[in-house]
């Protein structure tokens, strides 16, 4: 995660560059630049969490907005991120959709791979639970593969376990 140790003028004037347009600019293929751009700032990212909750499943399905909420990811805390771990878990069935999806999967992956597994704990029950029709999905074995690769060692071995019926 990245300090956000800027001058106050330059933080002030990335959260201000977003404040209230968060969702909108999200949308955007210019917009979704000038998001991902204030993220490095820690006063911007607190606005962009802000304004994101309530927005995370449109916006993994989104071909611009995905990329905001994969660079918030990675410039966040896993603290920052749990809003979208929540969100997914919100409504049955979101996470493995998300997974299958063209852009949502790569959201999935970055949780996977920059929270820790105690955190991504019901997310990757929910991706154990069709394991397999996950793993020979286009998009769904990459969010397998991060699983593999960063889950817990129960989790791993749980994948290896279903993957071997």
């Amino acid at each position: 995660p990245m300090s956000g140790s800027s001058s106050p003028r330059v933080a002030a004037e990335a959260a201000s560059r977003v404040a209230g347009r968060v969702w909108w600019l999200s949308q955007d293929p210019v917009g979704c630049r000038v998001v991902q751009e204030s993220l490095h700032i820690e006063a911007a990212r607190c606005i962009v969490a802000a304004e994101l909750k309530g927005h995370v499943a449109k916006a993994a399905r989104c071909p611009h907005a995905n990329h905001v909420l994969q660079k918030f990811i990675a410039a966040s805390t896993p603290h920052e991120c749990q809003f979208i771990v929540d969100e997914l878990l919100m409504r049955a069935g979101l996470v493995f959709q998300t997974a299958r999806h063209r852009y949502g999967c790569r959201i999935v992956q970055q949780l996977l791979r920059h929270c820790p597994p105690n955190q991504t704990q019901s997310l990757s029950e929910w991706l154990l639970m069709d394991a397999q029709a996950l793993c020979c999905h286009s998009f769904g074995t990459y969010v397998m593969q991060h699983l593999i690769m960063h889950g817990s060692p129960e989790q791993r071995r749980r994948v290896v376990q279903l993957l071997g019926r």
